[in-house]
């Protein structure tokens, strides 16, 4: 893209304007494929397995560990199980069903969605392949208490924060503290799982990683809160939604546009224009959470993809 034609994007892509002509050279190093079209590979990183694999070779490349010694250790496979454990819990958790406090035990019987199997086995797993990393016994207990802790506190921030609550007067405020309790924590959890794979790695770069991961992890639910407000309003704690119950106008606004369009996913670019102002608290919370992520030495690949994918959702349709 030249620069003439970066010139010509629209006002709201100009924090990215620096990047894009980096960001295709970046991407494919960190996915290990060549990204030749920004409109239709990009889009991959949105689903579940690519989000597996690039997580994983983010941490891969800042740790100064080699693809082969990812999959030879296990790291790879602990940290697949551990994101599907998370993806399925948070679709038990989304059901809207739930009006009574959950307990631990009563997830640990549940159903994995799509799975013939439960939680609890699930964990098993986890903590069977964490047992067989090659860090010291002690250093493996303790990861797999870090987990159990883990675990029991999001289930008490889900009650404490979802049981029982009106969506339509959730403040702003109050879900950026929820997600940043309960997204930032899942990704440094991810960190965590990685770690304990490859004991030769420095514990101040592990622990670097887990601040860095407990970033990306609020960040990206900046973006998925966006792309997902149209399914998720009325229906579960959203980012987008609690702005806007701060902006009614602009909620009645935006209901109405996807009444109009009932089923269909609405873009955050038509958002930005329907609900500027909610909008703009977005965008703002958005720029001081990756404004806290390193941009130099082996961390900086961290705060461009995440802008790569904060820009890829704004530009869906500029293109």
């Amino acid at each position: 893209m030249s620069s003439t034609e970066r010139e010509a994007l629209p006002d709201y892509f100009s924090p990215f304007r620096d990047i894009h002509n980096l960001s295709l050279l970046s991407f494919h190093t960190l996915v290990d494929h060549a990204v030749l079209n920004y409109r239709t590979d990009i889009p991959d990183i949105f689903t579940p397995s690519k989000r597996v694999t690039l997580v994983s070779t983010l941490w891969r490349r800042a740790a100064g560990v080699n693809t082969q010694e990812l999959k030879d250790t296990g790291a790879y496979k602990a940290f697949s199980i551990f994101r599907t454990l998370i993806s399925c819990y948070d679709d038990y958790l989304d059901d809207s069903s739930h009006t009574e406090i959950i307990y631990l035990s009563d997830v640990g019987r549940a159903s994995l969605k799509d799975k013939d199997e439960s939680f609890n086995n699930i964990v098993s797993d986890l903590v069977r392949t964490i047992m067989q990393s090659p860090s010291s016994r002690q250093e493996k207990m303790r990861v797999c208490s870090q987990l159990n802790i883990f675990r029991k506190e999001q289930l008490e921030l889900f009650n404490s924060s979802e049981i029982g609550v009106n969506l339509d007067t959730a403040s702003f405020s109050d879900v950026v503290q929820y997600r940043e309790f309960s997204s930032g924590p899942t990704m440094a959890m991810m960190a965590v799982v990685h770690g304990i794979f490859f004991p030769n790695v420095p514990i101040e770069v592990k622990s670097k990683l887990e601040q860095v991961f407990y970033l990306l992890g609020v960040g990206g639910q900046y973006v998925d809160d966006l792309s997902d407000w149209w399914k998720d309003d009325g229906h579960t704690l959203n980012l987008f939604s609690a702005a806007l119950n701060e902006n009614i106008a602009e909620r009645e606004r935006a209901r109405m546009y996807r009444r109009d369009r009932e089923g269909e996913q609405i873009r955050v670019s038509q958002l930005k224009k329907l609900a500027p102002i909610s909008f703009t608290m977005m965008n703002k919370k958005y720029h001081e959470c990756t404004s806290r992520m390193p941009q130099d030495g082996r961390f900086q690949d961290f705060k461009l993809v995440l802008d790569l994918m904060y820009g890829y959702r704004l530009l869906e349709n500029v293109f």
